[in-house]
């Protein structure tokens, strides 16, 4: 059996180095907050995975369902609309008689009554905060330190990692209260600019940037204190009543091109 030659050696080198890809390096940085190491119990492990369940399912199936609680409400104020008009026009008997039930009568107008107003109080309020997934949303500080995105956050994990490019930026501010920061003079960035950034291949759940940038999980505002941060995420998701304020609470604004300069 003859030997290859020279020439053939380095084909065959270059194609199983092409078969083999290119090798990934990730950049080196200070992790903010890091993740909890070591075996976990299978409570926690159980708990994480309920945590990513509730993200999921409400990422597929929230939008929906809130559009069709809502379209189920608008049906019963008709149908309890007709009955409250039955039963004020009366419900003959077989003998051709007239009765009203005072009691049906009053829980009927009570329970439509409130039904009608709560509709159409969101509908009005619908209305006059149009166009609000724009200007900022209406975010909710409190939901950012939920315990359930930790969970969800540990179960991956998730990091947020400061690169050595920002470690060595020049606009930097003090050095940081958190104590991984302590030994780095990264404290945070300027608070009078307005930055973006962009986080691509983001997947389908965008999970890494709604904990890292939506959440405290990993610690974004130890990081940049004085920063806000919002996440900008398709305009069909604001159209199901509800769950456009779910959405709005969590700091979530509309993917528009003069987005950006309204918040």
């Amino acid at each position: 059996m003859c030997e290859p030659s020279a020439k053939e050696q380095t084909i065959l080198k270059l194609d199983i180095d092409s078969a083999a890809g290119p090798s990934v390096s990730f950049p080196a940085g200070l992790v903010v907050k890091p993740r909890p190491t070591g075996p976990k119990s299978y409570a926690v492990r159980s708990l994480e995975f309920t945590a990513v369940c509730y993200w999921v399912t409400g990422f597929l199936f929230l939008g929906i369902s809130c559009l069709v609680v809502f379209l189920f409400l608008l049906y019963a104020i008709i149908k309890h609309i007709s009955l409250l008009v039955l039963f004020t026009v009366g419900v003959p008997d077989r003998d051709g008689k007239v009765r009203i039930d005072s009691e049906d009568y009053l829980l009927e107008t009570l329970y439509t009554t409130i039904l009608l107003l709560f509709v159409t109080s969101y509908i009005y309020y619908w209305h006059c905060d149009a166009g609000a997934e724009d200007r900022g949303s209406h975010p909710w500080r409190r939901i950012r330190y939920w315990g359930l995105w930790n969970r969800m956050a540990n179960y991956f994990p998730i990091n947020l990692v400061l690169s050595e490019e920002l470690l060595k930026s020049d606009h930097i501010l003090c050095v940081s209260r958190d104590e991984n920061l302590r030994n780095s003079s990264f404290g945070g960035l300027p608070r009078n600019m307005n930055y973006l950034v962009g986080y691509h291949p983001h997947g389908v759940f965008s999970t890494g940037a709604f904990i890292n940038f939506m959440t405290e999980a990993t610690g974004f505002s130890i990081a940049f204190p004085g920063l806000t941060p919002w996440l900008a995420v398709l305009k069909a998701h604001f159209k199901s009543p509800f769950y456009r304020d779910y959405l709005m609470s969590l700091g979530k604004l509309e993917t528009v091109h003069d987005t950006g300069w309204s918040v």
